[in-house]
């Protein structure tokens, strides 16, 4: 079985994207302060969850919450999930981070779930 690699190139240029058209004034966006995409175990494939991991990572992230806020995009996930986003810990795109979470199911990811808000 071979390693899933992320795509930074397609993945910064996504990623600008989709901040530019949060900062356009004209944006709908633009007066949101995060946008939360929480990720369970079963999406429809239809889903908008789906989408959007697609577009920016070119793979589904199931089990997965991600905040975008202003300044970072903040991946709350389990192990796997962290090796996979790992080239993006703690790189700046335009002026903005991602930050990396590791899930707790022991705690019900309490603590994870209080470090991204």
């Amino acid at each position: 079985m071979c390693a899933l690699n992320l795509d930074i190139g397609s993945f910064e240029k996504r990623i600008a994207k989709l901040y530019a058209d949060w900062e356009d004034l004209n944006s709908q966006l633009h007066d949101v302060e995060s946008i939360i995409v929480p990720a369970g175990k079963v999406d429809s494939v239809y889903g908008k969850t789906l989408s959007l991991h697609m577009w920016l990572f070119g793979y589904e992230l199931q089990d997965t919450v991600i905040v975008f806020n202003k300044q970072s995009m903040i991946v709350l996930c389990g192990k796997k999930k962290l090796d996979f986003l790992h080239p993006l810990e703690n790189r700046h795109f335009g002026n903005r981070t991602v930050v990396l979470i590791p899930r707790n199911p022991a705690d019900k990811d309490k603590a994870g779930l209080k470090k991204a808000s």
